[in-house]
């Protein structure tokens, strides 16, 4: 995505409407999630402050790794997980160098875990 990887200039910047898109996405979400926070407008002003935050991080998460001169890959941990797993985290994998070129084998950065309870 970045116009000149070997420059190494910063990640890119996120796009103008990213701050719109994440409003309207939290507001959708709120009457989801209105059923886990406390009937008080403090706790909602709080806890929808909270998810834009998380969005926002995210959102800049990935336009970082984008803009990172090396290819990434996102891995999901594989194999059979037992019946209470709660939550995946996907791992990641470094797929070329800092000049572009493919590994010869993709470098395991994070390993992917599977959480239960």
């Amino acid at each position: 995505m970045h116009g000149d990887p070997a420059s190494r200039e910063g990640p890119l910047p996120l796009p103008t409407g990213i701050t719109s898109q994440i409003e309207s996405l939290q507001a959708s979400l709120d009457g989801f999630l209105a059923c886990f926070v406390h009937r008080d407008s403090r706790a909602v002003f709080d806890q929808g402050k909270n998810l834009e935050g998380v969005m926002h991080e995210c959102a800049t998460f990935g336009y970082t790794l984008f803009s990172h001169p090396c290819e990434w890959q996102i891995d999901m941990a594989a194999g059979e997980a037992p019946r209470s797993v709660l939550l995946v985290v996907p791992g990641l994998k470094k797929l070329s160098d800092q000049q572009g070129q493919l590994l010869e084998k993709p470098r395991e950065v994070v390993a992917p875990r599977v959480l239960q309870v």
